[in-house]
């Protein structure tokens, strides 16, 4: 109980009015376009995550946790097969991100330390994920996934920010912010096909907006 407490400590009220225009946004487009249910669910998940993980709250990774599995059904249906091997492997780094935030915490535990990376670290993250992005686009292509080369490029950038993110770099927003603008054109380009995918459509954009807020935010909380 006393952990919950302090999970929902020292959020602002902008913070909750934001949340709640959301979740309300993501409950009006699925109920306008008649969607599934376990559609709005996962979307809503993803949202709680990516608000409480900007804020710095261990418990951004129980929501994690719950879109992971979600999403997992949601990229196999539309063929996205690099995004459902890039959600499988969340599933672990969930699970180690509450161990590493857990250690690294403030001294009212409210919230996790911020840190940046060095000019010549980023450098060596971007390069070794573009380098792995092509290859693994190729292997995308050779199994007829949809969008391989965009997938595999958004796909490697998110395992890398969610990498960075669980080390509590600043940069993972940065990193992030590229991934969800792809993956914008991605589910507009699936939800013009079927109406479906505007659950995913709304929260890579939201996903979008929040990592832009969310860089400044953590780059200025940076130690």
């Amino acid at each position: 109980m006393c952990f919950l407490k302090l999970q929902f400590a020292n959020l602002h009220f902008y913070f909750w009015l934001s949340l709640i225009i959301c979740i309300f946004g993501s409950i009006a487009t699925t109920l306008y376009f008649e969607i599934q249910i376990l559609h709005l669910a996962i979307g809503i998940s993803g949202i709680l995550y990516a608000f409480f993980a900007g804020q710095g709250k261990i418990i951004c990774f129980s929501f994690g946790l719950i879109y992971c599995l979600g999403y997992i059904y949601i990229c196999y249906e539309a063929k996205l097969y690099g995004d459902l091997m890039l959600t499988i492997l969340y599933i672990p780094l969930n699970i180690l991100g509450i161990f590493t935030w857990k250690k690294n915490q403030n001294l009212s535990k409210t919230k996790i330390l911020i840190r940046k990376l060095t000019k010549h670290n980023f450098i060596m993250y971007i390069s070794a994920g573009l380098f792995v992005s092509l290859i693994y686009g190729f292997f995308l292509k050779k199994i007829h996934s949809e969008f391989p080369f965009l997938n595999a490029f958004s796909t490697m950038a998110q395992i890398l920010a969610f990498y960075l993110q669980i080390q509590r770099y600043q940069e993972n927003y940065l990193i992030v912010t590229f991934a969800n603008g792809i993956l914008c054109y991605i589910w507009l380009n699936l939800f013009l096909q079927q109406t479906t995918y505007l659950p995913q459509l709304f929260n890579a954009t939201i996903f979008l907006l929040l990592g832009i807020f969310y860089y400044f935010k953590w780059k200025k909380e940076a130690q």
